[in-house]
């Protein structure tokens, strides 16, 4: 089959942000998916129906003022092909 718990494949990733302007103007890190698409053109190219989720976020901050700490987006965000830009972390 093609969906259900089987098909799913779990990847750890992650995104590193280090702001040295000094200005605590904030920053907001967002992530856009476009098309699964084959390396070569054929008829059946585009992979249809799929996503990416994110899921257990965690942050690990380094800096002295947790005001100015990072937040991370909400756990299960999916990512859609070629839909809107999505927050995944603020600060």
């Amino acid at each position: 089959g093609t969906t259900g718990e089987a098909n799913k494949v779990p990847y750890v990733s992650f995104a590193q942000v280090q702001d040295v302007r000094g200005t605590n103007a904030g920053w907001d890190l967002q992530v856009r998916m476009t098309d699964f698409k084959a390396t070569k053109e054929t008829v059946n190219d585009t992979l249809l129906g799929a996503e990416i989720s994110l899921l257990s976020p965690r942050i690990q901050y380094e800096g002295s003022t947790t005001v100015n700490a990072p937040v991370a987006h909400t756990s299960g965000l999916k990512l859609i092909p070629n839909a809107s830009a999505v927050s995944v972390m603020t600060a």
